[in-house]
């Protein structure tokens, strides 16, 4: 201890002392001092000792992989059997794959003994070590393919730090490693020595090229996404299809030979002094003498049969990516980011593969090959048809790389932009949904809680985009009314349907509002009591995207339309009088007609329609099953006492307070939303609820099973497997809540005491609303 004493210090014993103040402090006291300790340091040191908090409380002495060498009880690779060979390698394979799973390299690779300080335990490559050679050459394999995979992932930001660790805690370099630049061939020639010495393989030759063959294919994927390109994605397609093919042979074989061992290993585990247990190569302890921060928890490995189904999830992940990718070189928005939302909705992602995409499909502002700003270009105009020639100018003119001036009018108007602003903002507008964009294809590669959290930012930041549309917007119509085309008169109020850009920022700052909402429900985010506000919001928001989607769908009368309504006009006059030709031409172009929609565009108004009304039923059965039950009326009727420090007034508040933040769609206050329910709810009995819900759901299946067969007569080619699969569970959540409001009529009837449970398993997006006792 004396070692360890400052100068000028002395060690003094307050046993005594610390014993003293014990006595006089009550359970859950604790001291602090101003200046000397904090809260903190003495939270801390409660921990200490505490056998969970404490990671190094007990924690026996683990000897070094050089004292195993030493003293025999790790014997050197060469004199390993064929079977601790074979299942040496497969453990390697799992750790890889655990390490996908959030824990760090020492807690998975390294916890290999024979991998320490970069092999130096195995030896060097040589004739006489003909197992040595196939280990050295099977982890210069998996050390480039993490180095690779590190690299990847670093470049994109989709993981929280507790999805994947990064740091090796400097148990190696991988890029100091020498002779990984022809693995290939190496591999090559080691599979024609091993089938040229089959003799010396004890009977497991094959087994020894299947995971050769396996481990270059899989480095051979991971080196094609690194140096990523749309030929090259096709040979990362049939590497990973071969590591499929391959992984199934070693799963088989892995089984024939360690299927009744497995007890066996798992008794063994941490008895040192066997050097013929069959994972002889593996001490999970070893973490343990690290240096580093703070200690690393040892964990114990899973062997490769209870891990198998990471990498087969992860390699369907993967030729889902290269096969889309492919076919996305070229395309338009809507199909980059409907590939996006798909892949999101996949089972069983892991960091690993949502990294992989972002890398792949983002490089150098560009989205699979195609700039960003000529991607968001051609998606404005193609979902804009009521766009009119100011507003294709402008468009125009901030994508040039030197936007030539627009035309000069004169004209002397205060707080509208002029000319060059105009450029000038439209381009900031571009680059801002650029920007968001990307984030937003960011955030689909996250997972789900990051998503929802993402996305609250990015509602937040098309908020922002908005408020710059608008401001296009109203340069637009200004020039209009200067070129004589509105009438003398005009009013902003009164040509709304000229605000096209500002239409199109509030359709997707309403469909990220509804995505927010949703995610909560598969999170299983919301309370029992709050589940109401979600769906009261979810039918709002899903009404203005509806009515603001009919209004982007307009477009400006051509010529021919302003004669079809003149002839129209002349019919409807009494006396067959025909009106006046100045009066037609007098009419100020706010007139729109109906745009002949796409079949994507009809599909996507129908399932916005869908959402509506599911979320209306849902919430009017929601109600049904709690007005009467409290005496107060609406103020507290869902508050059921389990959370009594969350008043609804805050509860909503907190609940949509991303929605607060910007202008468009309108946010609602808690005040706005009591005063609606009492306005629509006053006098509305359960019954009545009851009997609206199931109008409101039957009409939602009805309109999906028209998706479904419109969907059908284009070939099966509108919606993709996701989408499907989606419309097939709000079905099935549908006749589960018709058969449940049909129930519930009758138990409300025999008034007994019961409260709503909402289950998410037919359909993780709504849920089904039951009563129980």
């Amino acid at each position: 201890m004396s070692d360890q004493t400052l100068p000028g210090t002395e060690w003094v014993d307050c046993t005594n002392f610390l014993s003293n103040v014990c006595s006089n402090m009550g359970v859950g006291e604790m001291l602090h001092h101003p200046t000397k300790f904090s809260l903190m340091e003495v939270m801390s040191v409660i921990e200490m000792m505490d056998p969970k908090m404490d990671t190094s409380y007990k924690t026996p002495r683990v000897r070094s992989v050089t004292e195993r060498f030493i003293d025999g009880t790790l014997p050197s690779f060469e004199q390993l059997s064929m079977k601790q060979v074979l299942y040496t390698m497969d453990m390697l394979i799992s750790a890889e794959l655990q390490w996908y799973d959030g824990l760090s390299l020492p807690q998975t690779v390294f916890t290999c003994l024979y991998l320490m300080d970069d092999l130096c335990y195995v030896g060097e490559p040589s004739p006489e070590k003909p197992k040595s050679n196939i280990f050295i050459l099977f982890t210069k394999m998996l050390f480039k393919r993490i180095d690779y995979l590190i690299e990847t992932i670093s470049r994109v930001d989709c993981k929280t730090e507790e999805e994947f660790v990064n740091s090796s805690f400097g148990l190696f370099t991988i890029r100091s490693l020498e002779g990984t630049d022809n693995l290939q061939e190496d591999v090559q020639e080691m599979i024609q020595h091993i089938e040229s010495n089959q003799q010396d393989y004890q009977g497991h030759a094959q087994d020894l090229i299947d995971r050769l063959l396996f481990q270059q294919a899989f480095f051979r994927s991971r080196e094609a996404v690194l140096f990523v390109d749309q030929d090259i994605l096709s040979d990362a397609l049939t590497y990973t299809k071969s590591c499929k093919e391959l992984f199934q042979l070693i799963k088989k074989s892995h089984a024939d030979m360690f299927g009744n061992e497995q007890e066996q290993v798992d008794q063994s585990d941490g008895q040192q002094d066997d050097p013929t247990r069959i994972n002889i190569a593996f001490d999970h302890k070893i973490t343990t003498r690290l240096s580093s921060a703070a200690v690393i928890k040892a964990v114990k490995l899973a062997p490769l049969t209870k891990t198998a189904h990471i990498l087969d999830s992860f390699l369907d992940h993967m030729i889902f990516i290269c096969r889309g990718a492919q076919q996305l070189y070229g395309a338009d928005l809507d199909h980059i980011l409907r590939f996006f939302v798909s892949f999101s909705k996949l089972d069983h992602l892991n960091v690993v593969s949502r990294c992989t995409l972002m890398y792949i499909a983002i490089q150098n502002e560009q989205a699979f090959g195609t700039d960003m700003k000529q991607l968001v270009a051609q998606h404005i105009q193609s979902h804009l048809p009521m766009m009119n020639n100011n507003h294709q100018d402008i468009l125009k003119s901030c994508l040039r790389m030197d936007p030539a001036p627009l035309q000069k009018t004169n004209k002397n108007v205060q707080d509208i932009l002029d000319e060059e602003d105009a450029v000038l903002t439209c381009q900031q507008w571009v680059d801002l949904m650029c920007n968001v964009i990307f984030n937003y294809m960011n955030a689909l590669c996250s997972n789900p809680a990051n998503t929802r959290r993402k996305f609250s930012h990015l509602i937040i930041e098309w908020g922002m985009i908005e408020q710059k549309a608008e401001q296009l917007d109203l340069w637009c119509i200004e020039e209009l009314r200067i070129l004589k085309r509105t009438s003398s008169d005009f009013t902003i109020s009164g040509h709304e349907h000229l605000f096209a850009f500002t239409y199109y920022c509030i359709e997707h700052t309403c469909a990220l509002c509804q995505s927010y909402l949703l995610i909560g429900f598969e999170l299983q985010l919301y309370h029992k009591t709050e589940i109401h506000h979600v769906l009261w919001y979810l039918d709002y928001i899903c009404g203005l995207r509806s009515q603001n989607m009919t209004k982007m769908l307009q477009r400006l009368p051509t010529d021919q339309d302003l004669k079809m309504m003149q002839s129209q006009l002349a019919q409807l006059t009494p006396g067959g009088k025909k009106k006046k030709k100045n009066k037609i031409k007098n009419l100020p172009p706010v007139l729109t007609v109906p745009t002949e929609t796409t079949p994507l565009q009809k599909i996507k108004k129908k399932l916005i329609e869908v959402d509506t009304y599911i979320s209306r039923g849902l919430y009017r059965f929601a109600l049904a099953t709690l007005i009467g039950k409290n005496e107060n009326g609406f103020e507290n009727i869902f508050d059921d006492g389990t959370l009594p420090n969350m008043n609804p007034l805050l509860r909503f508040n907190k609940r949509f307070q991303c929605f607060h933040l910007i202008s468009q769609p309108p946010p609602i206050s808690y005040d706005q939303y009591k005063s609606y329910m009492e306005h629509s709810y006053k006098d509305a009995t359960p019954s009545d609820l009851l009997n609206v819900a199931s109008e409101n759901l039957n009409y939602s299946r009805q309109v999906m099973e028209d998706v479904l067969l419109y969907h059908k007569m284009n070939q099966n080619e509108l919606l993709d497997t996701h989408q499907l699969q989606s419309i097939k569970d709000m079905i099935k959540m549908i006749q589960a809540n018709m058969i449940s409001i049909t129930l519930t009529s009758m138990k409300m009837n025999s008034k007994t005491n019961q409260s709503a449970t909402f289950e998410f398993q037919l359909c993780p997006q709504y849920p089904v609303i039951k009563l129980t006792k």
